[in-house]
Formats: C-alpha cells, sequence, structure tokens
C-alpha cells in the first residue's frame, strides 16, 4: 500500500475545500462530562479518572479518549457519543465532530452529507475508508492478474 505522508494526506483532503468546512460542530455534553473528558489523558479510559468521576456502566472501550499518534478505533455510527465506543477528540474536551469521522474515513472536506447529524454520523460509521477500499481493490486485482484469471 502506498504510504501518503500526514501532509499529503491533508492536502488531498483539502483539496476543493470550501471556505467554510460543513458539519465540524460538537454536540454540547453536560458539566460532569465536560469534566471527565477534560482529565481523560492521550488514550485515556475511565480507570484513569478519579473514581468520583467515573461512569458507572458501559464496556471497557466506552468514555474513551482516542490516541494522538495512533490510529483511530472503528468509526461507528455513533461517533459523536462519548458513552460510545472511543470516539473523544485525542486533545480536546469533546466527542468527535462529523467532519472529523468523515476524515478518519478519509472522505474529502468537500464531501456534502444529507440528513440529520444522525444521518450523517450513520453514512460515516457505514463507510470504509477509501484508501484502504483503493489498496485492497489494487490487491485483489493484482493478485488476479498474477493466477492469469485477468
Amino acid at each position: 500500500m502506498e504510504r501518503v505522508s500526514i501532509g499529503d494526506f491533508q492536502k488531498k483532503m483539502r483539496l476543493n475545500a470550501p471556505k467554510k468546512l460543513m458539519d465540524h460542530n460538537a454536540p454540547h455534553n453536560n458539566a460532569r462530562l465536560v469534566k471527565m473528558m477534560e482529565l481523560l489523558p492521550d488514550g485515556g479510559t475511565p480507570e484513569d479518572l478519579p473514581e468520583n468521576l467515573r461512569p458507572t456502566s458501559g464496556f471497557k472501550n466506552t468514555y474513551c479518549r482516542l490516541w494522538w499518534k495512533r490510529p483511530a478505533t472503528t468509526i461507528t455510527r455513533n461517533l459523536s457519543t462519548p458513552s460510545s465506543s472511543r470516539c473523544i477528540h485525542p486533545k480536546a474536551p469533546r466527542p468527535l465532530t462529523t467532519r472529523e469521522g468523515a476524515r478518519i474515513q478519509c472522505l474529502p472536506d468537500d464531501y456534502q452529507f444529507f440528513g440529520s447529524r444522525t444521518d450523517r454520523n450513520l453514512q460515516i460509521g457505514n463507510a470504509v475508508p477509501t484508501f484502504f477500499s483503493n489498496a485492497l481493490a489494487k490487491s485483489i486485482l493484482e493478485n488476479f492478474k498474477a493466477d492469469k484469471l485477468i
């Protein structure tokens, strides 16, 4: 698979971006949840929080912060919901925005979504990162060629 530097990737994603980036607003969360997110370290989990702020329910990967210098985990339709699987922004005390989820899925900044935030996040959660799709298709084609099936 072709390696793309961060700079090249950003340039490609921003190529035809509108002046005002769409879908880049995070939902508002209550003060307790914001405090929890503020205290989470890079890649942190609720176990990193003071006991009085830890959620009382949820799976091990809920209320977790993404890592700044590691690949993102699977993006789901709940990418803007901190109580969902690891979807808290790696630096800011908030969940991911719809546009950040789209960027993780390699959708360019000019890609336009339709419907409510829930609808847009569902489209992103159902997507496969475009670079991965292209690499997979190329690999399958090369395999067919090697087996002389094409």
